[in-house]
């Protein structure tokens, strides 16, 4: 049996790879509204299901 090598590119081993071009720039993020609310209503909203569940 005969192996061959072949180029091997990192899209063919993840599935999830993920293109950094498609990211935004940091001067973008800048621009990103503040979240400080909605984090606190996800954390707790996180926080009632793990209390209703016993986890």
């Amino acid at each position: 049996m005969v192996i061959q090598k072949t180029e091997v590119r990192p899209e063919d081993i993840w599935d999830d790879y993920i293109d950094d071009s498609k990211m935004p720039s940091p001067e973008e993020v800048e621009n990103f509204p503040d979240t400080k609310e909605l984090d606190k209503n996800y954390h707790e909203g996180v926080d009632q299901i793990l209390k209703e569940f016993g986890l």
